[in-house]
């Protein structure tokens, strides 16, 4: 998490009250619980650099089975969002495409979203580029891959219909969403996409989470299960989802709810569909 007041490059967490209100959820849900698996212990960051010439990308590129787009909903964390939008081009599996959703964000979110993407647009491309070749995306396709960002008009509608309005105008095969101040490790879309060539029948993937500014919690994730995601609570937000499971869903990300459990109503509506996790047995996320 981001503190407004810490300095250097990585001040985190500017608490909305979306994001006390998540906090103490989650202290209520995890604290003292062996299943939730808070834990206090050296840090795993794998590192997994892709060229493009490993073996493992052969059943993704002859299934085209591994674009991703990330979701960035954005609301007064302008000073943040270059370091989110920069953690996802620092991906050694580039998504394919970026979608920033500025909620009617008084600070102008949108603004700043747009000259960092400019800033990273050469990089971009050239990952878009290598991506198209080694997964022998068609030109067609390609072409809907291009970085975004969308701004709601009139009042904000919050961070679930932001999330949702985003994935419901993808292509790609996967979706992941980051909260515009949070952080990527940069070998987690490659360790996903590795899992899901050697299993093509994953639709879920995810990771170990650390808390980091006010928070050094790091969060042993439990395995995914119907019963636990009742019992124990969400899985982190930054998991990736197959788009058609999140289309499965009967609301995605519910709007309806009290701000802070739009998560929460996605993993129980996961229960009642075919869900096949996969965990990465590492620290792949920072919230």
């Amino acid at each position: 998490m981001r503190s407004a007041t810490s300095g250097g490059r990585r001040p985190r967490l500017l608490f909305s009250s979306r994001r006390r209100l998540r906090s103490v959820l989650l202290t209520c849900a995890f604290a003292g619980l062996v299943g939730a698996g808070i834990v206090l212990r050296a840090r795993s960051r794998p590192t997994l650099s892709v060229t493009g010439d490993e073996d493992w990308l052969r059943p993704l590129r002859e299934r085209h089975d591994a674009t991703i787009t990330a979701i960035v909903p954005c609301f007064k964390q302008r000073q943040f969002i270059a370091e989110t939008l920069h953690s996802l081009a620092d991906q050694t599996f580039p998504p394919a495409r970026v979608v920033v959703v500025d909620d009617a964000s008084p600070d102008l979110c949108a603004d700043e979203a747009r000259r960092v993407l400019a800033d990273l647009g050469r990089r971009r491309r050239e990952q878009v580029a290598a991506l198209s070749r080694w997964l022998d995306i068609p030109g067609d396709v390609l072409s809907h891959f291009q970085d975004e960002v969308l701004v709601t008009e009139g009042p904000g509608r919050g961070v679930a219909a932001a999330r949702n309005r985003a994935i419901s105008s993808t292509r790609t095969r996967w979706v992941v969403c980051i909260d515009g101040d949070d952080l990527l490790q940069p070998s987690y879309f490659a360790l996903a996409m590795r899992a899901v060539a050697g299993d093509s029948s994953l639709n879920l993937v995810y990771g170990n989470q650390e808390f980091f500014g006010e928070s050094q919690w790091r969060w042993d994730v439990p395995e995914w299960s119907p019963q636990g995601a009742v019992a124990s609570g969400p899985l982190p937000v930054m998991t990736l989802l197959r788009r058609e499971l999140w289309a499965a869903t009967p609301h995605g990300f519910d709007s309806v709810l009290p701000k802070g459990h739009e998560d929460y109503s996605l993993w129980l509506q996961l229960t009642r569909l075919p869900v096949r996790p996969y965990k990465i047995h590492a620290f792949v996320s920072l919230y």
